[in-house]
């Protein structure tokens, strides 16, 4: 089989099957899981609503997570504030 590049990296790699696009570094690999999951959040109402289930499931056992994450991340708070004046 010959070389083809990585759909997230760009690098040359050969596939293991005709249907691999992705190289095997860890990055480009999430980047995989990432688009995934996307389609996956959008074609699929059982697995969305698994997701938003096993969400909240997670904020009840941390229900302090995004409170502290806004106190350590302030430009991001600042960012999301103006993007919502600017769509709002």
């Amino acid at each position: 089989m010959e070389t083809i590049p990585c759909v997230s990296c760009g690098t040359f790699f050969i596939p293991r099957n005709c249907k691999q696009n992705y190289c095997r570094e860890p990055g480009c690999q999430r980047a995989r899981k990432a688009v995934w999951q996307r389609y996956k959040l959008k074609s699929d109402e059982d697995y969305r609503t698994q997701q938003h289930l096993s969400h909240q499931k997670w904020l009840q056992t941390n229900p302090d997570y995004y409170r502290s994450y806004r106190r350590r991340n302030p430009d991001k708070v600042q960012r999301n504030r103006k993007k919502c004046i600017k769509n709002g």
